[in-house]
Order: C-alpha cells, then sequence, then structure tokens
C-alpha cells in the first residue's frame, strides 16, 4: 500500500509533457529553463514519493 500511494505522490509531481517544455523552452528562448524545470519537478517527485512511502510506512500502510 506504501509503494502504491509513494507512486501515486511521484505521478502528480513528474514532468510529463514534453509539449510543456517544448513551450518553456520557446517562451523563454532558453533550453535552460526547460532543464531546470524537469530537474526541478523530477526531484520534488522523487521527494514527495519518498516522505509518502516513509509516511505510510511509519502508519503502519506498509
Amino acid at each position: 500500500m506504501a509503494t502504491a500511494l509513494a507512486f501515486l505522490a511521484w505521478y502528480i509531481f513528474a514532468p510529463q509533457c514534453a509539449a510543456t517544455l517544448a513551450v518553456i523552452r520557446r517562451e523563454t528562448g532558453s533550453r535552460g529553463w526547460a532543464w531546470f524545470t524537469f530537474g526541478y519537478m523530477l526531484a520534488l517527485a522523487y521527494a514527495a514519493a519518498f516522505v509518502t512511502f516513509q509516511t505510510a510506512s511509519f502508519l503502519g500502510a506498509g
């Protein structure tokens, strides 16, 4: 159960849409912002999944 909850948390924050990253690149005129956004969302997704898994395990859903 904890793994499923962690996956759901990861899926919420994970950068899923390549078109969105392409629009960020086009609007800002920089690949750097697109890469920053990708990295930021990926790190946020992993952090959310980690916290969710640890919390669910602590509460007995593991």
